[in-house]
């Protein structure tokens, strides 16, 4: 997930609970072998937090209109124009029910603004690679292909870019993590 980001970025984990921040952020922090080497302008921070995400936007003055929602339900797909509108992009909810259990839907009622990714459901590393790829690299749309493996067929989103891809300055991309 830290990886995919741009090294002008951080990753903030919220709502986490309090006996695991110290480990969580030391697990974070800790030195990456050369081969798992992050390439030159990737590589954001990550910050560990116990409050939630309103609470972090309230104490970095970030008004909730300048904070997009990735939500499936959202009516508009994310857009590159997007990086003009938002600050920070939410990602939220607990992935792995079938079917969904919507529990962004707890994000959704705060009233932020939103963008979906399309109808595929994906882990939330996929979900902020994908919203990078487009919002921040100016890709312009995003396609499902269809993998087959022995026991499973998974649907796995592609970024088209229409140009070559140019990684610039761009925003902050959050993380929030939600308990039940």
């Amino acid at each position: 997930m830290l990886e995919v980001s741009p090294s002008s970025s951080t990753v903030h984990f919220t709502s986490l609970s309090p006996s695991s921040v110290a480990d969580f952020q030391r697990t974070l922090d800790k030195p990456r072998p050369a081969e798992r080497a992050i390439a030159p302008g990737h590589g954001a921070a990550a910050a560990c937090h116990t409050d939630g995400i309103l609470a972090l936007l309230a104490a970095k003055n970030i008004p909730l209109d300048r904070c997009c929602l990735l939500d499936p339900k959202a009516t508009e797909p994310v857009a590159p124009g997007d990086s003009e509108l938002f600050d920070v992009f939410l990602f939220g909810g607990i992935l792995g029910d079938d079917p969904p259990l919507d529990r962004t839907r707890i994000l959704r009622r705060e009233g932020f603004p939103s963008r979906h990714l399309g109808p595929v459901q994906m882990t939330t590393d996929t979900a902020l690679a994908v919203t990078k790829r487009v919002v921040i690299d100016g890709s312009a749309f995003i396609r499902f292909s269809t993998l087959a493996g022995s026991r499973e067929r998974r649907d796995v989103p592609a970024v088209c870019s229409p140009a070559p891809v140019f990684l610039h300055e761009g925003p902050s991309l959050t993380l929030a993590a939600l308990s039940d």
